[in-house]
């Protein structure tokens, strides 16, 4: 049996989280955002829970997920190509967006073998 844990994460605005993450590649898994005010996405074997709450502030929040990938670098290649910033103060590949209302932070970091992914 495969377990694994699916963040539950607040949005300001659910169908600009979906139509955000629509261009990074994740397809709505779910009904229409404004069925059950609730968004699940999905992309390869990356699921991510969004409900709606419009008073959250993303800049000050502390929620947070950071998505795993085998290849980060060509993963920042092909989201950094299609225009989503990546945080200049650090120089690191986390990629952010408030405008966009979101609260996941996608670092982008090598998954290890040790780390029961084989």
């Amino acid at each position: 049996m495969t377990e694994f844990a699916v963040p539950i994460l607040p949005s300001r605005d659910l169908d600009e989280t979906l139509a955000f993450y629509e261009r990074l590649g994740f397809e709505n898994a779910g009904t229409p955002p404004s069925v059950w005010n609730y968004l699940i996405i999905r992309r390869g074997g990356i699921q991510l829970h969004f409900y709606g709450d419009p008073g959250v502030d993303p800049l000050t929040t502390a929620f947070s997920c950071y998505v795993y990938t085998e290849d980060a670098d060509a993963l920042h290649a092909e989201w950094n190509a299609i225009g989503v910033p990546t945080d200049r103060a650090t120089g690191s590949r986390l990629l952010k967006s408030a405008a966009q209302s979101l609260l996941v932070l996608l670092a982008l970091a090598r998954v290890l073998t040790q780390c029961g992914r084989s």
